[in-house]
């Protein structure tokens, strides 16, 4: 039998809610930018320290200007163009290389992954 690695299921909302509960993520905070922070802390492996979660978070660029751990020092929203540039980092891609660093949701769009187009914690399930 053949694995498709680029198979995609589309749950509802309430399936994603459940699963993400499951593996310990908070899905009762209603601050995007909180709730991507909190995400990041998650998936961070071997965190020892939080000085090494920032080093981590400094490691990724949140906009052509700025580190990411700095943007969470900043009252600026979670934008989808910060949310994607970091996922695009954490996927494996290189900023510049591989996408255009103020554009990552063309990028996502190109590879056909699940988005949208923009960051909020409503309960909306419109994506592309």
């Amino acid at each position: 039998m053949k694995i498709n690695q680029f198979s995609q299921s589309h749950p509802d909302l309430s399936t994603i809610k459940k699963e993400l509960q499951l593996v310990g993520f908070k899905t009762e905070q209603t601050d995007a930018k909180k709730l991507f922070y909190e995400l990041l802390k998650q998936i961070q492996i071997n965190p020892t320290s939080s000085s090494n979660f920032q080093e981590k978070l400094n490691q990724l660029l949140a906009t052509n200007q700025e580190r990411l751990g700095d943007f969470f020092s900043t009252e600026t929203p979670l934008s989808a163009e910060v949310f994607y540039l970091v996922a695009l980092q954490l996927l494996g891609f290189q900023p510049t290389v591989d996408f255009k660093i103020d554009q990552p949701l063309e990028s996502v769009i190109k590879l056909n992954l699940f988005h949208h187009e923009t960051i909020d914690t409503t309960n909306q399930t419109n994506s592309s």
